[in-house]
């Protein structure tokens, strides 16, 4: 059996920041869920291990900061970039952010075409 740390050399780091985790998310995020959801994009892409740990715990930092979850949600994704990891915004975590303003009501979807 292999430990988190073969799998994903940057976990220890992650497990390491989390009383900075805490701090910075929102009261309804949990960062014992963020760390794992992190450990699991980082488990899935060979690349991202591969990428500095300071680069990792910064995006995971960011993510924190903006109270949206990497992974499947669809919210923020972790891209690797060289040797550096890089958080990229999706749609969903737009929107997300979006709602949290005061100027914004509704989002509504439409197909764009050519000409």
């Amino acid at each position: 059996m292999t430990d988190n740390t073969t799998l994903v050399p940057a976990y220890p780091k992650l497990v390491q920041m989390q009383p900075f985790l805490d701090k910075a998310l929102p009261h309804n995020m949990c960062s014992d869920r963020l760390i794992m959801l992190a450990y699991s994009e980082l488990k899935k892409n060979p690349l991202l291990n591969k990428c500095t740990e300071e680069s990792i715990c910064g995006t995971i930092m960011s993510s924190a900061q903006l109270g949206l979850e990497p992974g499947i949600s669809g919210m923020v994704y972790l891209i690797p970039r060289g040797n550096q990891a890089t958080l990229h915004l999706g749609y969903k975590g737009m929107i997300e952010l979006s709602y949290r303003s005061e100027r914004i009501t509704s989002i509504e979807a439409a197909c764009v075409y050519a000409n």
